[in-house]
């Protein structure tokens, strides 16, 4: 039987070596295994996802992964500004790295099918091991039947087989810690009818419904809301701006907002930090700043989102 993984991470989290490290681990349990990435903007903390699929008998797709059986969070701010449980089959698993309770996290997401919590990060402190990947790929191995704590062990030990040996072992106490201090929700069957229902009429459009050509536009799809790739965002500074629209002309995202052909500033949900509008930019009206500074003459932006922190190999 297919087993398919999508793991969900900031870039310098480490979700992608992870996934190395599962794969490794599930070709000595006998699967035949792969794990590849998924890159948006290539940038520590942007959002990044990675995918594990195993089988007993030779794969021979080499898709990505649209409706995963397990679904493994690495930063649970991505809770938030990502659709975590897209396509996530109601008899599967959310892994979430949080110090909030399962019952909680179904709340945020809607999710009605097994919920695993664990506090990957405060194991990784408490550990020396510094990374909240390792404790959270424990904890997603606990529930994959086919996998054997002492294969995670081995394969994780050849993954940072070039670390000094203190380093390694307290990378190894995380991932057991991982692995045995999760907290379990079980299914609810009241929703997970509903939830099913609803997950199939959510799928890809089939290539007939798609306009002549094959182009996806809008009107097919929605825009993602890009929001959570800033690192930096820009800041309107109205008293300079001369209403050129030479940043709505370049904007790669629906993210200029414009009234009569008046620049009136930002859609925060969309815009992902590229600089492009403050480079062509001729009067200096857009300066980028820092995700946490203040910006002016524009619709505030959610929360920020705290910093992407490193992960093992990341």
């Amino acid at each position: 039987m297919t087993i398919e993984i999508r793991w969900h991470g900031r870039g310098g989290q480490g979700a992608v070596t992870v996934s190395k490290v599962l794969a490794s681990a599930a070709l000595q349990c006998g699967k035949y295994a792969q794990a590849f990435p998924e890159y948006g903007p290539e940038r520590s903390g942007a959002p990044v996802k990675a995918y594990n699929r195993f089988d007993d008998k030779p794969i021979v797709i080499h898709c990505g992964v649209y409706e995963p059986d397990r679904v493994a969070v690495l930063d649970e701010t991505l809770l938030s500004t990502e659709d975590v449980t897209q396509g996530l089959s109601g008899e599967g698993g959310l892994v979430v790295n949080t110090k909030r309770s399962p019952e909680e996290i179904r709340e945020a997401t809607g999710y009605p099918g097994s919920i695993v919590c664990v506090d990957a990060e405060g194991i990784a402190e408490e550990t020396g091991s510094r990374y909240a990947n390792v404790p959270l790929l424990g904890a997603l191995g606990s529930i994959l039947p086919f996998m054997r704590l002492e294969a995670l062990e081995a394969a994780l030990r050849k993954a940072l087989s070039r670390m000094k040996p203190e380093k390694i072992e307290k990378n190894v106490e995380a991932l057991r810690r991982g692995y045995a201090e999760t907290q379990t929700l079980e299914p609810d069957p009241k929703r997970l009818q509903r939830y099913e229902a609803r997950r199939a009429q959510d799928g890809l459009p089939s290539y007939q419904e798609l306009p002549p050509g094959g182009v996806i536009t809008p009107e097919v799809r929605e825009c993602p809301e890009t929001g959570g790739w800033r690192n930096e965002r820009p800041d309107f500074r109205e008293e300079l701006c001369v209403n050129c629209l030479l940043c709505w002309a370049h904007c790669p995202e629906p993210a200029i907002l414009t009234d009569h052909q008046t620049m009136t500033g930002f859609d925060y949900r969309y815009c992902k930090g590229c600089g492009i509008c403050a480079a062509v930019c001729p009067t200096e009206a857009i300066v980028m700043v820092e995700e946490r500074g203040e910006a002016t003459g524009t619709p505030e932006p959610e929360d920020a989102k705290a910093p992407a922190k490193g992960g093992v190999g990341g």
